[in-house]
């Protein structure tokens, strides 16, 4: 009995290294993935601060050229300084923003603000042409194209920078509303279930039936599990609590596997309700994920006005370079301190067991 009981504590650490092992993989490959984007957005930022100082000397430059302030051969030296830093900017920080965007899981769109750089680059060749024939009038309308050029540019960079593309939000809606969907469904399923294995009787025929029905809710979890994290790698506040609650359901539906297996009924529920709860924590999470994506979309397309702003950590997430690196550190924090020992038994707080999301 002894050897029995050993050999059985020795195998669930076995499992909850294993488990440890997992989380702090999926934590890792977060952080990294948030390290490139943060590295892309300050890249952009960067770049698009040099644009609009580019655009002011462009103005300036407009202003000596109408003003008659001085000859055509010294604003043709402006101007060919202006686009000397142009293309350096183009060839070097565009470069190294389109490298790190191909690294990127959901690539930005970089190709408008690229051919806006590009356009600002031929208002300039005919800014220098018009003033090479003394044609200041023409050379005037180009550096005028030329500045809003530039200034659309960073705006696009700035608008990618911030994380306010529409595109990305829209994507994240439509993946929570399907896992929260199929939440919800698991819970209900596994109730279901539930009520059968408390009326079903070890040595009845259809006691098998489910177990195998018990197998089917593990795939859909599974699948579950693999969505969950992908989202989690674009919104990383949910990180934490995904990781737990994935990792919570996962062990408990495996205990059930076994104790249906072993016959053991009473430990099977137990585990099933377990199971529920974590489940159930999840929708909810998701729930106010989503009503927080709804009202950043609103915000992004200019109706959420006067709606007030979404609470820090929620929404979006990672809006600005300075809590992207906040989050960053935090997990490098907690990857430090290490998961404690017993996590992944089964959940902790949040909803009882078996209980809806939303009260029942």
């Amino acid at each position: 009995m002894m050897k029995n009981q050993n050999k059985e504590n020795a195998f669930q650490n076995l499992q909850q290294m294993e488990q440890q092992n997992k989380l702090f993989n999926m934590d890792m490959e977060r952080i990294q993935e948030l390290m490139r984007k943060l590295e892309m957005q300050m890249k952009m930022e960067d770049l698009a601060n040099k644009l609009e100082d580019m655009a002011k000397r462009e103005n300036e430059l407009q202003k000596n050229t109408d003003g008659q302030k001085k000859d055509s051969k010294e604003l043709n030296k402006d101007q060919k300084d202006i686009q000397k830093d142009l293309k350096e900017a183009l060839q070097k920080d565009m470069k190294e923003i389109d490298q790190m965007n191909n690294k990127q899981q959901r690539p930005e769109k970089t190709d408008d603000a690229a051919e806006m750089g590009k356009e600002a680059d031929q208002n300039m060749d005919q800014s220098s042409d018009g003033l090479n024939k003394n044609d200041k009038q023409k050379a005037s309308q180009s550096q005028g194209k030329a500045q809003q050029n530039l200034k659309q540019m960073a705006s696009a960079l700035k608008k990618m920078a911030a994380g306010m593309d529409a595109e990305q939000i829209d994507i994240d809606i439509k993946a929570t509303r399907q896992i929260l969907t199929n939440l919800i469904r698991f819970s209900f399923d596994q109730e279901k279930l539930m009520g059968k294995v408390k009326q079903t009787s070890a040595s009845s025929p259809q006691y098998v039936g489910n177990t195998q029905e018990q197998n089917r809710l593990k795939t859909n979890a599974r699948m579950m599990k693999d969505s969950l994290f992908a989202l989690s790698k674009r919104v990383f506040q949910i990180a934490a609590t995904v990781n737990k609650e994935t990792s919570d359901l996962e062990a408990n539906i495996n205990n059930t596997i076994n104790a249906l297996e072993g016959r053991r009924l009473s430990e099977a529920v137990t585990r099933q309700q377990y199971a529920m709860t974590s489940a159930n924590n999840l929708a909810l999470l998701l729930n106010e994920l989503l009503s927080n994506l709804m009202q950043s979309q609103a915000e992004a397309s200019g109706e959420g006005q006067g709606k007030g702003k979404p609470k820090p950590g929620k929404g979006k997430g990672g809006s600005s370079p300075g809590q992207q690196m906040q989050d960053i550190i935090t997990g490098q924090e907690q990857l430090g301190k290490g998961m404690k020992p017993g996590e992944g038994k089964q959940p902790g707080g949040g909803k009882q067991p078996g209980e809806k999301p939303g009260g029942k």
